[in-house]
């Protein structure tokens, strides 16, 4: 519905670069990171196939997400990028970028 505000619930995850990011995708999690509203960057994960599912249904790009992470606020986010792995097609990363919370 128009009036409503889908949940996105993610992990946060503790390193951050390339071997975290590897490990991250070996446990089945898609690493992210949240950036934007004036606050430091948020290092992420979500699961597989919680992303897969919601990518396939459509509109994710150009949906506003209420973000629920462990140990944080809820914040409102919309997706920024994802990226995909080039032979398979399979979503590697995920940008997610704060807003205000009056959008």
């Amino acid at each position: 519905m128009a009036g409503e505000i889908p949940n996105l619930e993610v992990l946060p995850r503790t390193g951050t670069g390339k071997g975290a990011a590897r490990q991250a995708r070996r446990d089945g999690m898609v690493p992210g990171v949240v950036y934007g509203g004036g606050v430091d960057p948020l290092p992420i994960q979500i699961p597989f196939n919680v992303l897969f599912k919601r990518l396939k249904a459509g509109r994710f790009l150009s949906t506003l997400f209420n973000l629920k992470v462990e140990g944080h606020e809820d914040v409102r986010v919309i997706c920024r990028d994802v990226q995909r792995d080039v032979v398979k097609d399979l979503p590697t990363h995920l940008d997610l970028m704060r807003l205000r919370r009056t959008s």
